[in-house]
């Protein structure tokens, strides 16, 4: 049986991963467990984890870049050292086939960055511009109200502490 996930505290918060539809496939289970899917992952949602697996059923090229980003995030989480702008990944299995991160419990953004929010996450792509969709699917809230990004797995960002250079061409 499933029990409902202990509350987390205020220093530690609970990961989905980006762009994702709930499936009813395992909301049944005392409201803990949840199925959630993205471009290139499932999400198993379970108590204060996020397990994302690559998903096979879109071809082998999208199932690569579902390793890809399992890994890119292990190491991007590595890189950051507990930066709370991230959902930390805990443990990344070989070749990416499995990546065991932090739960996010907060609502999704579901609305586009700020200016200034996009500035603010710790993301950016090799050009200096904001590495985080600025739609808002990718970026949740924590208990305390601060953003933080759910999927960073593209290989095109990398971690920047101070955040990011510009903002669709603008600089800070």
């Amino acid at each position: 049986a499933c029990s409902p996930p202990p509350s987390p505290s205020p220093a530690r918060s609970s990961a989905t991963c980006g762009p994702a539809e709930a499936s009813p496939v395992m909301s049944g289970l005392h409201g803990c467990c949840r199925i959630a899917s993205g471009a290139t992952r499932w999400v198993l949602l379970v108590g204060s984890y996020a397990f994302k697996i690559p998903r096979v059923d879109h071809g082998g090229r999208l199932f690569l870049l579902g390793c890809l980003a399992n890994l890119n995030e292990r190491g991007t989480s590595q890189e950051s050292a507990g930066d709370p702008r991230l959902a930390r990944t805990y443990a990344c299995a070989p070749l990416g086939l499995l990546a065991v991160a932090e739960r996010i419990t907060g609502p999704l953004l579901r609305r586009r960055l700020t200016r200034d929010e996009a500035l603010s996450l710790p993301l950016q792509e090799f050009s200096g511009e904001s590495g985080v969709d600025d739609n808002g699917h990718n970026v949740a809230t924590r208990e305390d109200g601060s953003l933080v990004v759910l999927d960073y797995g593209n290989t095109g960002l990398m971690y920047v502490s101070e955040g990011p250079r510009f903002h669709l061409g603008q600089p800070r």
